[in-house]
């Protein structure tokens, strides 16, 4: 059960995403203006966790508002799925595309299926960390953030990077170890 607090801001963001519903169903144009007006920030930081140029997230971030401004009847708020987080896909995937299309992904590494339990002490900055985990590099940082930030499973993780699911283990069983590595050094 939700807290009272807690409760009164998801109903309160359910009723503004609503509201920017039927905005787009007024007029998509001001629609989108309110939507860039709300979410241009979250979505520079989503494309920044995937996309390190400056330059190419804003870019990222231009052709999600672009994707949204064309697609948003696509959107289905009777599925169950928060706008912003339909929106947060589209530009995690517009970020993936570009991943891709510079063929980072191109490594092949054997399935691993250790289980690691990974704890961040409390001793480092948020900052830091996220520092350090886009200092992992491609396709380390990627799938660190797909997996341990944005919630995706490594079957999604596969599908989304065109990668078979024991690469996508793989690769989160190798970022998690050079995190670990890079945070016990800087003790």
């Amino acid at each position: 059960m939700l807290q009272p607090c807690i409760a009164k801001k998801h109903i309160n963001h359910m009723q503004q995403e609503l509201k920017i519903i039927s905005l787009f169903r007024k007029d998509s144009v001001l629609g989108l203006k309110k939507v860039h007006e709300l979410y241009a920030d979250k979505m520079m930081f989503i494309a920044k966790r995937y996309i390190s140029d400056d330059q190419i997230a804003e870019e990222m971030v231009s052709d999600t508002f672009l994707t949204v401004f064309q697609k948003w009847q696509q959107y289905d708020e009777n599925k169950g799925t928060a706008f912003l987080s339909w929106m947060s896909k589209i530009c995690i995937n517009r970020c993936l595309m570009e991943l891709r299309k510079k063929k980072i992904y191109t490594e092949q590494i054997s399935d691993i299926h250790e289980n690691i339990i990974f704890e961040i002490s409390d001793q480092f900055s948020y900052q830091h960390i996220v520092d350090s985990i886009q200092a992992l590099g491609h396709p380390y940082n990627t799938i660190f953030f797909l997996h341990e930030v944005d919630g995706f499973n490594h079957h999604e993780i596969g599908e989304m990077l065109g990668i078979p699911v024991g690469t996508s283990k793989s690769w989160l069983h190798r970022a998690k170890m050079r995190l670990r590595e890079t945070l016990i050094n800087l003790v």
